[in-house]
Protein backbone atom coordinates (compact mmCIF):
# COMPACT_ATOMS: atom_id res chain seq x y z
CA UNK A 1 0.00 0.00 0.00
CA UNK A 2 1.85 3.54 -0.90
CA UNK A 3 2.03 6.31 1.66
CA UNK A 4 -0.39 8.23 -0.02
CA UNK A 5 -3.30 5.37 0.11
CA UNK A 6 -2.35 4.79 3.92
CA UNK A 7 -2.52 8.21 4.96
CA UNK A 8 -6.12 8.87 3.32
CA UNK A 9 -7.68 5.75 4.69
CA UNK A 10 -5.85 6.36 8.55
CA UNK A 11 -7.92 8.84 10.47
CA UNK A 12 -7.03 12.03 11.23
CA UNK A 13 -6.99 11.64 15.25
CA UNK A 14 -7.67 8.73 17.44
CA UNK A 15 -9.02 9.03 20.93
CA UNK A 16 -8.79 5.61 22.79
CA UNK A 17 -10.18 5.32 26.05
CA UNK A 18 -9.75 2.83 28.89
CA UNK A 19 -11.78 -0.98 27.56
CA UNK A 20 -14.55 -2.17 29.54
CA UNK A 21 -13.25 -5.36 30.56
CA UNK A 22 -10.41 -4.30 32.48
CA UNK A 23 -12.80 -1.82 33.85
CA UNK A 24 -15.21 -4.28 35.41
CA UNK A 25 -11.69 -6.28 37.02
CA UNK A 26 -11.03 -3.15 38.47
CA UNK A 27 -14.83 -2.19 40.06
CA UNK A 28 -15.37 -5.86 41.53
CA UNK A 29 -12.71 -5.55 43.99
CA UNK A 30 -12.96 -1.83 44.45
CA UNK A 31 -16.65 -2.93 45.30
CA UNK A 32 -16.00 -5.99 47.24
CA UNK A 33 -13.54 -4.13 49.52
CA UNK A 34 -15.64 -0.87 50.09
CA UNK A 35 -18.83 -3.22 50.97
CA UNK A 36 -17.23 -5.53 53.37
CA UNK A 37 -15.38 -2.91 55.01
CA UNK A 38 -18.66 -0.69 55.43
CA UNK A 39 -20.47 -3.35 56.74
CA UNK A 40 -16.92 -3.95 59.25
CA UNK A 41 -17.63 -1.19 60.48
CA UNK A 42 -21.15 -1.39 60.99
CA UNK A 43 -20.87 -4.51 63.11
CA UNK A 44 -18.16 -2.83 65.02
CA UNK A 45 -19.63 0.14 65.78
CA UNK A 46 -23.17 -1.96 67.11
CA UNK A 47 -21.28 -3.99 68.83
CA UNK A 48 -22.31 -7.05 67.52
CA UNK A 49 -19.56 -9.44 68.42
CA UNK A 50 -18.76 -9.54 72.06
CA UNK A 51 -14.31 -9.63 72.55
CA UNK A 52 -14.48 -11.62 75.68
CA UNK A 53 -17.04 -14.08 74.57
CA UNK A 54 -15.61 -14.26 70.32
CA UNK A 55 -12.38 -12.95 70.35
CA UNK A 56 -11.24 -14.05 66.53
CA UNK A 57 -14.65 -13.04 65.38
CA UNK A 58 -13.92 -9.75 66.99
CA UNK A 59 -10.06 -9.05 65.83
CA UNK A 60 -11.44 -10.19 62.22
CA UNK A 61 -14.10 -7.29 62.22
CA UNK A 62 -11.83 -4.89 63.49
CA UNK A 63 -9.41 -5.95 61.65
CA UNK A 64 -11.60 -5.69 58.14
CA UNK A 65 -13.26 -2.63 59.11
CA UNK A 66 -9.65 -0.97 59.84
CA UNK A 67 -8.09 -2.24 56.62
CA UNK A 68 -10.60 -2.50 53.74
CA UNK A 69 -12.00 0.73 53.38
CA UNK A 70 -8.25 2.24 52.83
CA UNK A 71 -7.95 -0.21 50.28
CA UNK A 72 -11.62 0.00 48.82
CA UNK A 73 -10.73 3.90 48.23
CA UNK A 74 -7.28 3.37 46.53
CA UNK A 75 -8.76 0.99 44.29
CA UNK A 76 -11.28 3.30 43.31
CA UNK A 77 -8.82 5.89 42.93
CA UNK A 78 -6.85 3.67 40.64
CA UNK A 79 -10.15 3.10 38.36
CA UNK A 80 -11.18 6.57 38.43
CA UNK A 81 -7.66 7.67 37.29
CA UNK A 82 -7.43 4.83 34.61
CA UNK A 83 -11.19 5.43 33.22
CA UNK A 84 -10.17 9.28 32.82
CA UNK A 85 -7.05 8.29 30.79
CA UNK A 86 -6.97 8.67 27.24
CA UNK A 87 -4.68 8.41 25.07
CA UNK A 88 -4.48 10.77 21.54
CA UNK A 89 -2.75 10.35 18.38
CA UNK A 90 -2.91 12.93 15.47
CA UNK A 91 -1.19 14.29 13.01
CA UNK A 92 1.32 16.11 15.94
CA UNK A 93 2.00 12.53 17.88
CA UNK A 94 1.29 10.06 20.32
CA UNK A 95 0.98 10.55 23.88
CA UNK A 96 -1.88 10.85 27.20
CA UNK A 97 -4.19 13.78 27.00
CA UNK A 98 -2.83 16.10 29.37
CA UNK A 99 1.32 14.97 29.12
CA UNK A 100 3.89 15.46 26.43
CA UNK A 101 3.17 14.03 23.11
CA UNK A 102 5.77 12.06 21.49
CA UNK A 103 6.16 13.23 17.75
CA UNK A 104 5.86 10.98 14.87
CA UNK A 105 9.72 11.98 14.19
CA UNK A 106 10.70 10.58 17.20
CA UNK A 107 9.60 7.12 16.50
CA UNK A 108 12.65 4.89 15.54
CA UNK A 109 11.06 1.52 15.57
CA UNK A 110 7.67 -0.76 16.15
CA UNK A 111 8.11 -4.61 17.81
CA UNK A 112 5.09 -6.64 17.27
CA UNK A 113 5.13 -8.96 20.65
CA UNK A 114 1.75 -10.32 19.97
CA UNK A 115 -2.00 -10.40 19.13
CA UNK A 116 -3.22 -6.90 20.03
CA UNK A 117 0.48 -5.86 21.67
CA UNK A 118 2.42 -3.68 20.24
CA UNK A 119 5.86 -1.34 21.85
CA UNK A 120 6.17 1.80 20.07
CA UNK A 121 10.13 2.91 20.51
CA UNK A 122 10.95 6.62 20.53
CA UNK A 123 13.97 8.93 21.26
CA UNK A 124 13.27 10.83 24.19
CA UNK A 125 16.22 13.28 25.71
CA UNK A 126 18.70 10.93 24.35
CA UNK A 127 17.40 7.90 25.80
CA UNK A 128 15.58 4.98 24.31
CA UNK A 129 12.03 4.90 25.61
CA UNK A 130 9.18 2.52 25.05
CA UNK A 131 5.31 3.05 24.93
CA UNK A 132 3.08 -0.05 24.84
CA UNK A 133 -0.27 0.05 22.63
CA UNK A 134 -2.19 -3.10 24.16
CA UNK A 135 -5.64 -4.14 22.92
CA UNK A 136 -6.87 -5.83 25.99
CA UNK A 137 -6.34 -1.79 27.58
CA UNK A 138 -7.32 0.60 24.75
CA UNK A 139 -10.84 1.34 23.04
CA UNK A 140 -10.56 2.19 19.54
CA UNK A 141 -7.16 -0.51 18.98
CA UNK A 142 -7.93 -0.74 15.17
CA UNK A 143 -8.24 2.84 14.52
CA UNK A 144 -5.14 3.68 16.32
CA UNK A 145 -2.93 1.13 14.32
CA UNK A 146 -4.60 2.57 11.50
CA UNK A 147 -3.09 6.01 12.29
CA UNK A 148 0.04 4.70 14.07
CA UNK A 149 0.86 2.74 10.58
CA UNK A 150 0.33 5.71 8.33
CA UNK A 151 2.38 7.94 10.59
CA UNK A 152 5.35 5.30 10.55
CA UNK A 153 5.96 3.76 7.69
CA UNK A 154 9.45 3.39 6.69
CA UNK A 155 10.25 3.11 10.05
CA UNK A 156 11.18 -0.56 10.95
CA UNK A 157 9.24 -2.94 12.08
CA UNK A 158 10.05 -6.06 13.82
CA UNK A 159 8.26 -9.01 14.84
CA UNK A 160 9.50 -10.70 18.24
CA UNK A 161 7.07 -13.99 18.25
CA UNK A 162 9.12 -14.89 15.06
CA UNK A 163 12.61 -14.15 17.22
CA UNK A 164 11.24 -16.08 20.09
CA UNK A 165 10.17 -19.36 17.95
Amino acid sequence: MSQEQTASSAPASVECGFAGEPAIRWAVPTALALGFGIYSIYEWATGKFDRAVQPTTWYFTVGCALLLPPVGLALLGVLVVRLRRRLVADGEGIGYAGRQKVGWDQVTRLVLRGKGLVDLHYQADGRDEVMTLDSYYLKNYDALMALVDARTEGKPVEDARKAKA
